[in-house]
C-alpha cells in the first residue's frame, strides 16, 4: 500500500534528501557553465588586449578606464585591466600559471622580473617599434640581453648579444598612484611575445604612458605609502 502524500510527508522527504537535490542543482549549474564556456563565441587573439598590473595594490574605475580604452582602440572587441599581487603566494602562483598558459598581452611589473621575461623569451624587443615611431615616450627604456643560450633551431640573430630594449620604465607615471593605487616607481611595462596581438599591445603601452604620465613626483607619495600599508594590513 502506497503511503499517502501529505504535507508532513513532503517536508520529511525534502528534509532527508535535501543534500541530493543540492548536488543536483550544483552539477546542473556546473554543466551549464561548462556548456556556455565551450559554446560561447571566443574573442580572437588579435581583437583583445589584456593588461595586468602586478603589485600589492590595484584599484580603478573599471567602467571609465575600459570605456576610454575601447574608444582609443575601436577595432578591439575586448580590453581588460586586471591586478595580481605577485608578492603573495596565491598571486605568484596565479602569475606563474598565466605565463605557462600564455595569457596576457601587457604586464606592468617590478623591474626585477624583467630578466626572467627576457631569458625565457617572453618579452618583445621594442627597439623596432621605437625606431618606426609607434612607441614614443619620455621614459627611460630598460635594456638587457638574452642570457639564455639559443638552441639549435633558433634564429641566427638570437646569437647577437647586443643589449635590446624590452621594457618601458614607469618611474614617471605617477598617475597610476592616483588613478589605480598602483606603485609605479620601480615598475616597467612589458609586451609579451606570445600574445598574438603584438602591435596593438605596443600601442596600449603608449596609451597607458600618455594616460598616466606625470613629470614631477607628487606630494602625496608619503601618504600613498601609508595607504598601501593600511590596505595590506587590512587584507584587501
Amino acid at each position: 500500500m502506497k503511503e499517502k502524500i501529505t504535507k508532513a510527508y513532503v517536508q520529511n522527504h525534502f528534509l532527508y534528501f535535501k543534500w541530493v537535490y543540492t548536488l543536483i542543482v550544483i552539477f546542473a549549474v556546473m554543466g551549464w557553465s561548462l556548456i556556455f564556456s565551450v559554446t560561447r563565441p571566443q574573442v580572437p587573439e588579435d581583437k583583445k588586449i589584456d593588461v595586468y598590473f602586478c603589485g600589492p595594490t590595484f584599484q580603478y574605475d573599471q567602467d571609465q578606464m575600459q570605456a576610454e580604452a575601447m574608444e582609443a582602440f575601436p577595432d578591439m572587441e575586448e580590453i581588460g585591466f586586471y591586478g595580481i599581487d605577485v608578492d603573495s603566494y596565491e598571486g605568484y602562483q596565479q602569475f606563474s600559471v598565466m605565463l605557462a598558459a600564455h595569457e596576457g598581452d601587457v604586464f606592468i611589473i617590478s623591474k626585477s622580473y624583467l630578466s626572467y621575461f627576457v631569458s625565457e623569451w617572453l618579452a618583445v624587443e621594442l627597439d623596432g617599434y621605437i625606431q618606426n615611431g609607434l612607441l614614443i615616450t619620455q621614459a627611460d627604456y630598460s635594456k638587457t640581453t638574452k642570457n639564455r643560450v639559443p638552441d639549435t633551431y633558433s634564429n641566427p640573430d638570437d646569437n647577437d648579444t647586443a643589449p635590446r630594449i624590452y621594457a618601458v620604465e614607469c618611474s614617471d607615471l605617477y598617475g597610476m598612484m592616483l588613478g589605480c593605487l598602483y606603485d609605479n616607481r620601480d615598475a616597467v611595462m612589458i609586451v609579451t611575445s606570445y600574445g598574438g596581438n603584438e602591435e596593438n599591445a605596443v600601442k596600449m603601452v603608449q596609451w597607458l604612458y600618455d594616460r598616466f604620465y606625470c613629470a614631477e613626483e607628487p606630494d602625496y607619495i608619503d601618504n600613498f605609502d601609508a595607504l598601501v600599508k593600511q590596505i595590506q594590513s587590512s587584507g584587501y
